[in-house]
């Protein structure tokens, strides 16, 4: 569903949402910790299935938002800027996330050995 369904379905939820994010869930969505949990499981269970390799994971703005505004320790992953399109390069050392820095599609190239 694009926003204006989610809104159309109630109205008032979708304005109370806009008005108090991140701190009630989205209309029909989970709430923002679960949402946490979920991406730091997903990328710890990748991390460990490359153990010291390389990935390329691909996904929306609001995911690499919340990733690394985890990283950088901050309550809200609205304060962390993201693009629509970039690529981050983000390193796990000792179980632990670290070395989050903004690349270029080259360096992804390089990192990962995938011809451009």
């Amino acid at each position: 569903m694009d926003w204006d369904q989610v809104a159309a379905q109630d109205p008032a939820y979708a304005q109370r949402w806009l008005d108090h994010y991140p701190s009630i869930a989205a209309p029909g969505g989970e709430g923002l910790e679960d949402f946490r949990n979920r991406i730091r499981d997903a990328m710890d269970s990748i991390a460990d299935q490359v153990r010291g390799g390389c990935a390329v994971v691909v996904t929306h703005g609001g995911v690499i938002r919340t990733f690394s505004g985890n990283l950088a320790r901050r309550g809200n992953p609205n304060e962390f800027r993201c693009d629509y399109v970039g690529c981050w390069k983000i390193s796990r050392e000792q179980q632990q996330w670290s070395t989050l820095r903004e690349i270029t599609l080259s360096e992804v190239c390089e990192v990962t050995g995938i011809r451009s």
